[in-house]
């Protein structure tokens, strides 16, 4: 199992009149994300997923740099593409709130497809994360997850460090309805197994 870590997060629910194609034009990259829970107890779960990632790049010098669905659109050449790649991981999460122990590692196809038949709880949850541009080093992670269940997108922020967690992405600040990490109706769990 991969080291232990610690993921420092809030979750947001996003306003309903955003206008959600500007904010989702500063993806990097959009991933369909299958979600399965195969252990839930008070205090942990574990999870497994299958992650198909779509990276917008542009091949600069040889080498292949990220860019953003706006610049994608823009500046399409010979050098400018989408990569597609599937990746299946195993993660174990300790904990409740914004500070939470996480175990994460990858998995084969085959070990994903027994667990998913032998270990499955609930329902799969289906989501489209949107990662988002971001050049600021307070935080690790900036996404956006649309679930075609539900009329609400959710926002995530994962920070470096502890003590970022009270700042807010300039992305995301006038976008903010409030923070949800403590309501489980917004948990992907809840949704799982439907409390």
């Amino acid at each position: 199992m991969s080291e232990e870590k610690y993921e420092i997060e809030k979750k947001f629910l996003l306003k309903k009149d955003i206008e959600e194609e500007n904010l989702l034009k500063t993806s990097t990259k959009i991933i369909q994300i299958y979600q399965t829970y195969i252990n839930i107890k008070e205090n942990e779960e574990d999870r497994i997923r299958k992650s198909i990632i779509e990276t917008y790049i542009r091949k600069e010098n040889g080498e292949e740099k990220e860019i953003t669905e706006e610049e994608f659109d823009k500046g399409y050449d010979e050098n400018t593409y989408i990569k597609e790649n599937t990746i299946y991981t195993y993660t174990k999460k300790i904990g409740h709130g914004e500070v939470r122990e996480e175990y994460e590692e990858e998995i084969s196809e085959d070990l994903y497809k027994l667990l998913l038949e032998n270990n499955k709880i609930g329902r799969t949850i289906y989501k489209t994360r949107h990662v988002l541009k971001n050049n600021d080093n307070k935080f690790k992670e900036i996404i956006i997850d649309i679930y075609p269940t539900m009329a609400e997108k959710i926002a995530e922020v994962e920070f470096r460090s502890k003590e970022f967690i009270e700042e807010i992405p300039e992305i995301l600040k006038d976008k903010i309805e409030r923070q949800i990490i403590n309501e489980k109706k917004y948990s992907n769990k809840a949704m799982a197994i439907c409390i």
